[in-house]
């Protein structure tokens, strides 16, 4: 009788054990799969192959990048597509149904928190989510509607960020 109350007890306390153990797992996963969906509208495959597009046109009209804090190339879809008057560029606004274009120094927090009022709080969002590392460069972020949320409310944006040039 005794042998048996012990393997009662070491059984209860065996699957108390492994419960703790599944709960600690899950509690690591779930946030693992909330990191993921939080990314998951930022710097995709797509959106950086359109960015580079952007950045090409930039650097072809030699636009000035120099910058300490955030340069607004365009803030709105309309402030874009009158921002720039040739209409390769007008087409990449609505064919890629670019929202915003910012250039940035490459690491947000010497960007300074204050700089963020003037922005979007999608794209503040973004800027926060980004690693800081001490590359010696320049960030342009390019702000995409999401095409299945066209026309809806609330929309649904998608950024992506590539390196634009060297700080001298």
């Amino acid at each position: 009788m005794n042998k048996k109350g012990f393997v009662l007890i070491e059984t209860i306390v065996v699957i108390l054990v492994l419960c703790v153990l599944l709960i600690m797992l899950y509690g690591g996963y779930m946030n693992v799969i909330t990191a993921v969906q939080k990314k998951s509208h930022y710097d995709n495959t797509e959106y950086i192959y359109k960015t580079t597009l952007v950045k090409d046109y930039l650097l072809e009209k030699n636009i000035n990048i120099e910058t300490e804090t955030i340069i607004t190339i365009c803030q709105g879809k309309d402030a874009c597509l009158e921002r720039f008057t040739d209409n390769y560029m007008k087409e990449l606004v609505n064919q890629m149904h670019i929202n915003s274009i910012y250039i940035t120094n490459w690491n947000p927090a010497k960007i300074g928190k204050n700089n963020f009022s003037s922005l979007e709080a999608t794209t503040q969002n973004y800027l926060n989510k980004l690693d800081a590392t001490d590359e010696n460069a320049y960030r342009l972020i390019v702000m995409y509607e999401n095409e299945n949320s066209l026309g809806k409310t609330p929309a649904v944006y998608e950024y992506a960020s590539i390196k634009i040039g060297d700080v001298k």
